[in-house]
């Protein structure tokens, strides 16, 4: 009897060993695919520091200064529609992602391939390849030139669909 105890031990190691190895795969991927998610979060909400500190050391400067004009001209709203792991590796990765972006009246659907890496244990974004962007039309508002207020929305509560 203790001969088939030893035998289940000994067969169901390797898998459970597998199963491991398949589960922390598994939390990179989750880890990545919600850096990308928390990325278009920080930019729907403006939080310049949020959305700088999901890119590389390297790449902060230069990625907030750009976002910081962004954010100042264009009401922002990033919705990631769908993406998928093109590759990694335990420092390394590349995302396939499917997004939609509205810069005030412009509305775009990007792919792109997002390149990250593991900066101090944390996955963080080092760059993005544009691979297709189309634009989109947009319902068009009573303010066909809407200028940009502090907390959104257009000058003198004039925006609005028109009848």
């Amino acid at each position: 009897m203790w001969r088939i105890v030893l035998l289940l031990a000994l067969v169901s190691a390797p898998v459970l060993a597998e199963e491991r190895a398949r589960m922390a795969d598994n939390t990179d991927e989750i880890d990545l695919k919600t850096l990308i998610n928390t990325a278009a979060e920080a930019a729907n909400t403006e939080n310049l520091d949020g959305y700088a500190s999901c890119f590389a050391t390297n790449a902060q400067k230069r990625i907030r200064t750009k976002a910081a004009i962004l954010f100042v001209q264009h009401d922002i709203t990033m919705e990631v529609l769908d993406s998928e792991i093109l590759a990694q590796s335990p420092t390394k990765g590349e995302v396939i992602v499917k997004y939609r972006a509205v810069f005030t009246t412009q509305q775009f659907d990007v792919v792109s391939v997002v390149g990250l890496k593991k900066e101090k244990g944390e996955w963080k974004i080092t760059g993005e390849k544009i691979k297709t962007s189309q634009q989109q039309t947009m319902e068009s508002s009573s303010c066909s030139t809407p200028i940009r207020v502090f907390g959104g929305g257009c000058a003198n509560g004039q925006c609005g669909v028109r009848p």
